[in-house]
């Protein structure tokens, strides 16, 4: 067992733990500093370890923020709304967040970002994924889609209209917002992925 567990540890340990813990992946001052109270050890000693971290360059929040936002574009697109969200359930100061949101996806970007969620959907379809949805409910679904992984009402639509085209059930797209709007909030408080 850890002697961080049994008690307060010392600074040198404390510094082996969270490098242990950085090695692994990037982490946020407030995640580091969470796992530090976590096993037991001194505000002090705490405090001291994220000192020369930050020194060091270990910890970042800045540049945690861009590359969280950037891996996320990659691997699994969402939009700003639940980047913010994410960012700021690790940590990460709001004009970080911002600064980061600004800089990495810009309004056009995210359009790009949405549109390509809904193709990727509509291929997943294709293959038969989506047997059974109603051709009209369609474009309600990608909409309820779209604003889950937290992409605007702009974005949304825009990304709607280049892929489906021109649509006259696209008109009542206003009205789907509050429907799914409210949802979507709850939905991006709570869910992780």
């Amino acid at each position: 067992m850890a002697e961080g567990r049994r008690g307060p540890g010392g600074l040198e340990e404390a510094c082996r733990y969270a490098l242990g813990l950085l090695a692994r992946r990037p982490r946020t001052r407030r995640e580091l500093e969470t796992k530090l109270a976590s096993r037991g050890y001194p505000e002090t000693v705490v405090a001291d370890v994220l000192a020369r971290c930050i020194e060091a360059g270990y910890i970042d929040d800045r540049r945690f923020a861009e590359a969280w936002v950037e891996e996320c574009c990659r691997s699994r697109p969402r939009g700003s709304r639940r980047l913010r969200v994410e960012l700021r359930r690790r940590g990460v100061a709001p004009e970080l967040v911002e600064a980061a949101l600004r800089a990495l996806i810009p309004e056009e970007r995210e359009v790009e970002l949405a549109t390509f969620v809904v193709e990727r959907r509509l291929q997943g379809r294709m293959a038969g994924a989506h047997e059974g949805t109603a051709a009209d409910d369609l474009p309600r679904r990608l909409w309820g889609l779209l604003r889950r992984r937290g992409f605007g009402p702009g974005a949304s639509k825009e990304a709607l209209r280049r892929v489906l085209g021109p649509r006259e059930d696209l008109a009542g797209v206003d009205e789907w917002d509050g429907q799914v709007d409210n949802q979507s909030d709850e939905r991006l408080e709570f869910s992780k992925g």
